[in-house]
């Protein structure tokens, strides 16, 4: 996944690191910063077997306008698979020896836990997106407010686009000037 913000004020990658990381604490993640010579700059982990990381990039626009991009990609641990994969085989090894009361709760098992690694993937995915995309909101209390409701992403939208979709319209166009305005433009 890749994630999109622009910012009208210039910051180092730096502070936006930091501000995304303090965030991410403030929403009780766990959070690893990335060395200098990873190729990620913030790790979020929510469970035993997956990891989320993202990596940072700055386009400089000009003006001190900038647009962040922030790609994120989901890491298992060896030890993840092995937990999915034991008791995958099992169950196929079962089945193929006809026990199939034995194969049908091994692959009950095994449907459970790769259920479970997901959740973990798509916790740890979901909190490196809110922290990011906290990055827009600048006012501590209306943070508070956001992070405290149940629909994230909603509260986020409405909070950062709402100047974008409710600028009014200078004159209402109807049939009657439409054609006028259509004169005076051509």
């Amino acid at each position: 996944r890749i994630f999109t913000h622009w910012s009208e004020e210039w910051r180092a990658s730096e502070d936006w690191l930091g501000d995304m990381e303090n965030k991410l604490m403030a929403l009780k993640a766990r959070v690893k910063r990335g060395g200098n010579f990873d190729n990620w700059d913030l790790q979020v982990r929510n469970g035993l077997f997956s990891k989320s990381r993202g990596l940072l990039t700055i386009e400089e626009h000009g003006a001190g306008k900038q647009l962040l991009r922030f790609k994120c990609r989901a890491h298992y641990s060896f030890y993840g698979f092995l937990n999915v994969g034991i008791p995958g085989g099992l169950a196929i090894a079962a089945a193929a020896d006809k026990a199939f009361v034995v194969a049908g709760i091994l692959a009950f098992i095994t449907a459970v836990l790769a259920f479970r690694l997901l959740i973990e993937t798509a916790g740890s995915m979901t909190s490196l997106y809110t922290g990011f995309k906290l990055l827009a909101v600048t006012e501590q209390e209306e943070t508070g407010k956001i992070v405290k409701k149940e629909r994230i992403n909603a509260a986020l939208n409405e909070s950062i686009h709402k100047n974008l979709f409710m600028k009014p319209v200078a004159k209402p166009v109807n049939a009657e000037n439409f054609h006028s305005e259509m004169l005076v433009t051509e």
